[in-house]
């Protein structure tokens, strides 16, 4: 019992140092087009745990107008696990017992992305993608490569793939595939101490005062968790 609440602390601190990374980009030397940075936001069932809102105008790296990103972390206290392109279908891969990740990403991408732009859905976990599995030749970049998975026939290895995909989601066509994969970004963060480390350098260039290594409880995750029970889950230049 006293593991699991201690898995469950560490995966509540890593999200609150995630969000505060992300919110240090508001008071950046040279701003990069946040506006709003927020967590628990409610939006996107599963991908509210920290998001980041851009400026009207921003571009995502394909040059295309971006409003949001929106990111689901899952953090692991062990490295006994690794990504699969089945776990992915899972419910269980993201504690939950009738969705996957997909079927959230799905729901969000429908409801902020509906063309496959606009939003990106970002899966940050500790957890790295199985070397032996298909979806390690399917990820370039952090992003599932649709030429990859779409260029070889029905009965191929990537052809079962795409069906498998399809028939979980309750999809009837690749197209409507390859529009919500568009969005989804996988992103392998550090461990709950390099996230710190991180997080430190980020607060020195924000000008604020970084976490002590001497600090019995990090100011920070602290301070996430007092403006939670606030109700004050949004912050804007303004609110740093």
């Amino acid at each position: 019992m006293a593991m699991a609440i201690a898995a469950r602390t560490a995966g509540d601190d890593y999200q609150a140092r995630l969000f505060w990374l992300q919110a240090c980009r508001l008071l950046l030397p040279r701003p990069d087009g946040v506006e709003q940075v927020g967590f628990e936001t409610g939006g996107v069932k599963a991908f509210d745990d920290v998001v980041t809102y851009y400026v009207d105008g921003h571009s995502d790296e394909d040059g295309l107008p971006l409003r949001a990103d929106y990111f689901q972390v899952k953090y692991h206290v062990d490295a006994a696990g690794a990504l699969t392109a089945d776990s992915l279908c899972d419910p269980a891969f993201v504690s939950g017992t009738s969705f996957s990740i997909f079927q959230r990403l799905l729901d969000g991408q429908r409801e902020h992305a509906p063309k496959g732009t606009g939003a990106r859905f970002v899966l940050y976990t500790t957890w790295g993608i199985d070397p032996r599995d298909d979806l390690a030749k399917l990820v370039r970049e952090g992003r599932i490569s649709w030429r990859i998975l779409s260029r070889d026939g029905p009965t191929s290895r990537m052809g079962r793939i795409r069906e498998k995909w399809r028939k979980h989601l309750g999809l009837e066509s690749d197209d409507e595939l390859a529009v919500m994969l568009r969005t989804l970004r996988i992103r392998r963060g550090p461990d709950l101490r390099g996230l710190g480390e991180l997080l430190n350098d980020k607060l020195q260039l924000a000008g604020l005062r970084p976490a002590s290594p001497d600090d019995p409880v990090h100011p920070y995750d602290d301070l996430t968790r007092k403006l939670l029970r606030k109700g004050q889950t949004l912050l804007g230049a303004r609110g740093l």
